[in-house]
């Protein structure tokens, strides 16, 4: 039985290696990425960042009073707006080595 399993672990290494050890085309990538949206949107919500960007466009107008919303979340509890704040903190970090491209 030790065998089997050493083999089988020794499967898993190898296909682990086949998949992320190289980039991948940018088509697949990109149907990779679309699929798992379709399946998050079909059971709980889409995985996006733009979703983000309208709650800050939703609390902008509630602020001014354009909109008047009483389930909306400040964008420092919304997690679309986490990550968007994220996404503009790690972009406005320097590179950690010297030779990378931004």
């Amino acid at each position: 039985m030790a065998n089997s399993s050493t083999t089988f672990s020794a499967f898993l290494r190898e296909q682990y290696a086949n998949i992320f050890s190289r980039p991948w085309p940018v088509i697949p990538s990109a149907l990779v990425v679309a699929a798992l949206n379709v399946f998050l949107f079909a059971f709980d919500r889409p995985w996006t960042a733009s979703d983000g960007l309208r709650n800050w466009g939703d609390s902008l107008l509630q602020l001014f009073g354009i909109v008047a919303q009483t389930d909306l979340l400040p964008p420092f509890l919304y997690s679309g707006s986490v990550l968007d704040f994220g996404l503009i903190f790690a972009r406005s970090q320097p590179r950690c080595s010297a030779g990378s491209s931004p």
